[in-house]
């Protein structure tokens, strides 16, 4: 067993970089990944074959889209998608400190943080092929 305290996790957003704190955590079928951002200003729109992503934030605010399709979608790694935007049928939400976000794989997702600063921690459970 990891075990990992919340306050150590939200303690990792304090920088600029991607910072990873476990990988992996489980057995079998599954993995945990948890990593700290603090979000880049340009927007990136992404879908995961076999990953479902919890974003929880800790400083700012920021617009979450969901839905819709990838606008020019190309797949970087394998099951990985991004695109320069979201088109179709799009739900926004904005996200503030306190917020936990379930994001579930394949779902076409973005965080638009271009007017905004937001520092957030990434859970993802990776779905192992």
């Amino acid at each position: 067993m990891n075990y990992v305290s919340f306050e150590e996790i939200l303690d990792l957003v304090d920088g600029t970089e991607d910072k990873r704190l476990y990988e992996p955590i489980g057995e079998k079928n599954y993995f945990v990944n948890i990593s700290a951002k603090d979000h880049a200003s340009e927007l990136i729109a992404e879908s995961h074959t076999y990953e479902d992503d919890i974003y929880i934030v800790k400083e700012g605010e920021a617009d979450l889209y969901l839905g819709g399709e990838i606008f020019g979608s190309k797949e970087v790694t394998a099951g990985q998608l991004r695109g320069t935007n979201l088109v179709g049928d799009i739900t926004k939400q904005r996200i503030y400190p306190g917020d936990m976000v379930f994001i579930p794989a394949t779902t076409p997702h973005m965080l638009d943080a271009r007017n905004d600063t937001i520092k957030l921690v990434v859970v993802k459970i990776v779905k192992r092929a």
